[in-house]
């Protein structure tokens, strides 16, 4: 099993090791969709694997991702995907999904497992509070009466559409969060 897990991982560091500068330390020339996704693998297989080499790769890249990734204001802002953001280009800001948030949760509450560093979980709940409108528009995009997640963050309004890719990225954000900060409180207590 190892060498066949270990293989995508290796591709991955491989791409990192090819595209990414000082300037753009990313696995790809742009950023595009689910991209928490990348550095989330390489975490998870550095911690399980003890591959200290690619859970580094994976923390600086996801850590660079949070820049990008960062309002002027500190509040979440999912590369926008009305295009693809390419190295050197402007940044997109608009039509940012909730897959992104699913994504940023899961890959900083990863990050968290193989640190320790609290940080990571204030970068997860900071990914899910724009779900719940600390975002540009400071519109929710969660529906409380139905239970659903709009498709995403439009330059003037939430995306009318409430799929099932956003509705499940919502509540599997929601999930794993919750289980996450309820295992910090339980580590802290023991501790004590």
């Amino acid at each position: 099993m190892g060498a066949y897990v270990s293989t995508p991982s290796r591709s991955d560091a491989r791409s990192y090791d090819e595209v990414a500068t000082s300037s753009w330390p990313w696995f790809e020339p742009y950023l595009s969709y689910s991209n928490a996704k990348l550095p989330h693998g390489l975490i998870a297989y550095g911690r399980v694997f003890e591959r200290h080499d690619a859970l580094a790769t994976g923390l600086d890249a996801l850590g660079w991702l949070e820049e990008q990734q960062s309002a002027p204001d500190g509040a979440f802002l999912p590369v926008g995907s009305e295009r693809i953001y390419r190295a050197g280009k402007a940044r997109p800001l608009w039509d940012g999904q909730p897959v992104e948030v699913y994504a940023t949760v899961a890959a900083a509450l990863e990050a968290h497992r193989a640190t320790g560093d609290a940080a990571w979980i204030a970068t997860a709940r900071r990914a899910l509070e724009w779900l719940v409108g600390r975002n540009a528009l400071r519109t929710p995009l969660n529906d409380a009466e139905t239970g659903g997640c709009r498709d995403g963050l439009h330059r003037d309004r939430a995306n009318a559409n409430q799929g099932a890719e956003s509705t499940l990225s919502l509540w599997l954000s929601v999930a794993e969060y919750n289980q996450a900060a309820r295992l910090a409180v339980t580590r802290r207590a023991r501790s004590i």
